[in-house]
């Protein structure tokens, strides 16, 4: 859209900057600051706080501020182990890696799957595991062994399956019943709140590891938009942001701490040129599913040999095989799908038509908004 706006096809309004200077406003903590957690490794630190973020909490609690804290994972980790052939505990119907869970079972985080608390492994029967990576109830863990005084609570799908439980909890944060508050995304759009002075964001990194070209402007959304709940009018002073990662000189972190749109538009519209992906061309992905491998086989094969045919003769059109999305399997079902790519203002009717003779099954998404 910020592309067709400055091409002249839409209108671009722009909202000015918000100049927040009250009289409690202390200037060393008017600022977004990258945590290098490589750093809290080498001085022992394996706790999802860090030392910096850590001395931040206090300080607001100190000065009675709300802090936000987001992680883009709920559960106690990231996936799990067996402790003997090291194989990753997975969902049998999404073949996912499940989540484990502080009521000490493991879930799946796109069915309805769970073990028992006794689980075993696929492989060797084994049933010790090793647990990987964060997610928002091993913080919340941590914070209530460092806070044990301070009032805690926790936004997640897990936490907010009760009706009425996010606008509850949106109003015990506006009440200032809640001093910290750890969350995915639903915490990091339309939070306004003039009390919050503390933003963290616990794992940057995990923003960023996905096979997507829109992997890295969703990654510096996210940032924006987490950053963007401290600093708000009526506030009491700007605030902080406290950015952890393992990689701080990675260029989407470092553009998002600065809040540098235009930079990191310059840069992104550069490499999307390069290798051809939008504003530069057009997409269209192509999904069949069913719970037969065989036939996703057969049926994405001959798809795909249609579609090649139709495009044979037209240039400036590409569709490479048929490939598995980055979450092939959910609840039982397969799933294949091929991306066709184009540079055309509009798609052309020989290809439409195969498009629309396609068998039934198939999940026609024009335009994605992502490739996996």
């Amino acid at each position: 859209d910020y592309y067709k706006a400055i091409k002249g096809e839409f209108t671009l309004l722009e909202l000015p900057k918000l100049n927040l200077q009250p009289a409690t406003h202390n200037p060393q903590h008017d600022e977004v600051e990258i945590v290098d957690m490589k750093k809290e490794r080498w001085i022992k630190n394996y706790s999802p706080i860090s030392k910096k973020l850590k001395s931040e909490i206090e300080y607001a609690l100190k000065n009675k501020l709300q802090t936000i804290l987001f992680i883009n994972r709920q559960g106690m980790s990231s996936f799990s182990i067996c402790s003997g052939c090291k194989t990753v505990l997975k969902c049998p119907g999404c073949e996912r890696a499940l989540v484990y869970n502080n009521s000490g079972i493991y879930k799946c985080p796109h069915c309805n799957y769970k073990t028992g608390v006794l689980a075993a492994c696929s492989k060797c029967e084994g049933m010790v595991f090793k647990n990987v990576g964060l997610g928002t109830q091993k913080v919340e863990r941590d914070l209530n062994n460092f806070f044990p005084g301070a009032r805690i609570k926790r936004a997640d799908a897990e936490s907010m399956k009760k009706t009425a439980a996010q606008s509850e909890l949106y109003q015990n944060f506006a009440d200032g019943k809640i001093d910290i508050l750890i969350g995915t995304q639903m915490i990091t759009k339309n939070w306004d709140f003039p009390n919050v002075g503390l933003v963290g964001i616990i794992d940057a990194d995990n923003l960023l590891n996905f096979p997507d070209f829109r992997s890295d402007e969703r990654a510096f959304q996210n940032i924006i938009q987490a950053a963007g709940r401290t600093n708000r009018l009526n506030a009491k002073f700007p605030g902080k942001v406290i950015i952890q990662t393992f990689n701080p000189e990675n260029k989407i972190i470092k553009l998002a701490a600065e809040g540098n749109f235009e930079k990191f538009y310059d840069q992104e519209t550069l490499e999307r040129e390069a290798l051809g992906y939008p504003p530069f061309s057009r997409l269209i992905k192509l999904i069949f599913q069913d719970a037969d491998k065989n036939k996703i086989e057969k049926e994405t094969r001959a798809a795909y040999e249609k579609l090649k045919n139709a495009v044979a003769n037209l240039k400036n059109y590409k569709i490479p095989p048929p490939f598995d999305p980055l979450i092939p399997k959910i609840r039982g079902r397969l799933k294949k799908q091929i991306i066709i790519s184009f540079s055309a203002a509009e798609i052309n009717p020989t290809l439409r038509k195969a498009i629309n003779n396609l068998d039934r099954g198939w999940i026609i998404d024009i335009d994605p908004i992502s490739v996996i």
